[in-house]
């Protein structure tokens, strides 16, 4: 039993949800959003939502989660959330 129990010990706290995670993962994907429009160079807005197609909405938006993911776990790390 005890080498399923050692990993566990050895896992790192993280900060429990709050409405500050939920605005740092909005303003994380509203980065990846400005980022894809500025480097994607489509002229056209041809796309049902913000001008994007489903496959380009849905990786924006994994991206944009990802990235706020990474934010939250990087300053629960340190100690600020």
């Amino acid at each position: 039993m005890l080498p399923v129990v050692a990993p566990l010990a050895m896992t790192a706290h993280t900060s429990p949800w709050s409405p500050l995670s939920a605005v740092i993962i909005l303003l994380c994907t509203g980065l990846a959003y400005l980022s894809f429009k500025s480097s994607s160079g489509v002229a056209s807005e041809t796309g049902p939502v913000l001008g994007m197609t489903w496959p380009e909405v849905l990786g924006v938006a994994s991206f944009g989660h990802l990235l706020g993911v990474g934010v939250i776990l990087g300053l629960s790390n340190m100690g600020v959330l």
